[in-house]
């Protein structure tokens, strides 16, 4: 992986469920920034993936956390949006980075 690609600032939020004694309500917190390579998919690959329905698919290769497992629990702040995480797995087999693909927040 090429560090010098991780040029941009992403917020990995956190789900947490909230008990009013009433209901239980779903929200998001911030939980870390940090720096991430972004490539947006194109048309064939998110038809490939089956996510076509997605207004917005990006992938985004983040190196990987020892304070936290991201999974799609998780959802990721980018330029004023926030996205679903679809996938998560490691680049080329290492430990080090993750890619993680997400979609458009429903």
């Amino acid at each position: 992986m090429n560090i010098g690609k991780m040029d941009k600032r992403i917020q990995i939020l956190k789900r947490y469920l909230i008990d009013d004694g009433i209901q239980t309500k779903e929200t998001y917190a911030p939980l870390k920034q940090v720096w991430a390579s972004v490539e947006y998919l194109s048309d064939g690959e998110r038809i490939r993936a089956a996510t076509a329905e997605r207004n917005m698919q990006i992938r985004f290769v983040i190196r990987a956390s020892k304070s936290f497992d991201l999974d799609n629990t998780f959802r990721i702040h980018f330029k004023g949006s926030t996205y679903d995480i679809d996938g998560v797995k490691p680049v080329n087999g290492s430990e080090e980075f993750l890619e993680v693909t997400a979609g458009s927040a429903k």
